[in-house]
This record gives C-alpha cells, sequence and structure tokens, in this order.
C-alpha cells in the first residue's frame, strides 16, 4: 500500500521537475553542465552558516547561491579566466568552505550526510508551502522569458545585436537557478538535486528536436526517473537518492541505445 511519505515525496519531487526540465536543459545548451554543482556546493556553505548563526537556512542558502550565481553570470567577461575555470575555484572552494563551517558547529555532522545525499522521503508535508512557491514563480518566470532567453543561449552576439537585454537575462536566469538550488537542496540533496537537473536533459536532447519538447520532455523524463526511484527504494529499502540516480542512469542509458539504434536506421535506409 502506498503511504504518505511515498505520496508527499513524489509530490515535492513533480514541482521541482516541472522547473528541472527546463532549467536543465538551458544548462545544457549553455554548456553549464558543472554550475548547478558549484551551486549546490555553494549552498553547503549556507546551511553552515545558517548553523552556525542559529537563523532559517533558506534565507542564507539563496543568499549564498544568489552572490555565486550573480558573480558567475559578470566576472567571465572581465577575467582572463574561462568560464570552466571560474566554476572549478567557486564549486571547491565553496564545498571546502562549507565542510569547514560544519567541523565549528558542535553536533551537526550527522546533518552532513542528509544535505549532501537528502532524504526526500522525509520531507512534511508543510514543506511542499516553499517548494510550491519556487517552483511557481519559477515557472511564470520561464513561461515569460522562454524566447529571449533561448535566444541568447543559441548565439548571444545575434540576441545583443537584436537589442536583446542579455546581462539582464543571463541574470534572470542566474537567480532563477539560484533560488530553485537553494529551495530544493535542503529537502533532495545535493545528489539528487544536481541528478535531476543535468539526466532528464540529456536523455531528451537525444530524443527531441525542438528546444520547447526537450524542456517538457526533460519534466516528463525527470518525474519518471523520481516515481521508478522512489519505488526501487521503497521495494529494496535502499537510500531514495541513490535510487533515483540509479533510475534517471537506465532511463539515460536507454535512450541512448535508442538514439544509436535510430541512427543506424537512418543511416541503412538513406537514399
Amino acid at each position: 500500500m502506498i503511504d504518505h511519505f511515498f505520496l508527499t515525496a513524489l509530490a515535492a519531487g513533480a514541482l521541482f521537475c516541472l522547473i528541472s526540465g527546463p532549467l536543465g536543459s538551458l544548462i545544457l545548451w549553455k554548456r553549464l553542465s558543472f554550475f548547478g554543482d558549484a551551486l549546490a556546493h555553494a549552498s553547503l556553505s549556507g546551511v553552515g552558516l545558517a548553523l552556525l548563526y542559529n537563523i532559517s537556512p533558506l534565507w542564507t542558502v539563496a543568499v549564498v547561491c544568489l552572490v555565486i550565481g550573480l558573480f558567475l553570470s559578470f566576472i567571465p567577461q572581465f577575467s582572463t579566466l574561462s568560464r570552466d575555470t571560474w566554476l572549478a575555484i567557486l564549486s571547491h572552494g565553496s564545498l571546502g568552505l562549507g565542510l569547514f563551517i560544519f567541523s565549528l558547529v558542535p553536533g551537526s555532522q550527522h546533518l552532513l550526510s542528509q544535505i549532501l545525499f537528502g532524504d526526500i522521503l522525509t520531507i512534511a508535508p508543510s514543506d511542499l508551502i516553499p517548494l510550491a512557491v519556487i517552483s511557481l514563480i519559477s515557472l511564470i518566470c520561464l513561461v515569460f522569458y522562454w524566447k529571449p532567453l533561448l535566444a541568447v543561449t543559441i548565439h548571444e552576439d545575434l540576441a545583443q545585436v537584436e537589442g536583446l537585454p542579455v546581462q539582464r537575462l543571463k541574470s534572470i536566469f542566474m537567480i532563477l537557478l539560484s533560488l530553485t538550488i537553494a529551495v530544493a537542496a535542503q529537502f533532495l540533496g545535493i545528489l539528487l538535486l544536481t541528478a535531476l537537473l543535468i539526466f532528464p536533459a540529456t536523455g531528451a536532447r537525444l530524443v527531441t528536436k525542438t528546444p520547447t519538447r526537450m524542456a517538457a520532455t526533460a519534466s516528463l523524463i525527470g518525474f519518471l526517473g523520481l516515481t521508478l526511484g522512489l519505488l526501487i527504494s521503497g521495494t529494496l529499502d535502499t537510500p531514495a537518492a541513490a535510487s533515483t540516480v540509479l533510475a534517471h542512469m537506465v532511463l539515460l542509458t536507454l535512450l541512448g541505445l535508442v538514439f544509436f539504434l535510430q541512427k543506424i536506421f537512418l543511416k541503412k535506409h538513406r537514399p
């Protein structure tokens, strides 16, 4: 029998998948696959600061992720270092800072595993409220700015020539992604969070031909992988995050196989 823990976890995952599909697609198109990891690692520092000063982690994580996101939005154009280099510096630097802060807080080590790996099955119904709010806000912003964001992603210089506010759109994207990670990291964990951003979008890219279809398909794949992962976790009594990541890996492998076979079939029947 399906219990309320499973249904609550499924609802939380569905809310996140609504926006993880489009955001993950934009991350892939922008070649920022490691950006999610950088922000997720930054969220660890935010949680550590919240524990150190005994305040709500939602606000500290949001502020830290926003600072990192906006920094990455502006600094590469004023620096000789590449964006990948800055991502590596900020990702590992914020991870080290977070672990250092956790070491200063007595009795916080047991929380470290929960922050890193999460346990979506422990989400309470009241936790769905901030997830629903941030998901709704992010979804509205994505729908409203979808075409300009696509234009900037496809060809930034051309978008600037056409009069689009490129820097503002890049900042909006960073803010949306930062806030999403700030809220979701506390409930889903860093491992599951980044998997739900990257794996479904990668699979959708293999089987779709248009950006809008890719974003929608990524959300569906994300929800399917989450459902399979939770079922595996409940059946085999394995960690929910690890089971969900494994389910997404299986789905990605199957989609990759379909893509490969389709290429072979088209090649053989090409006139």
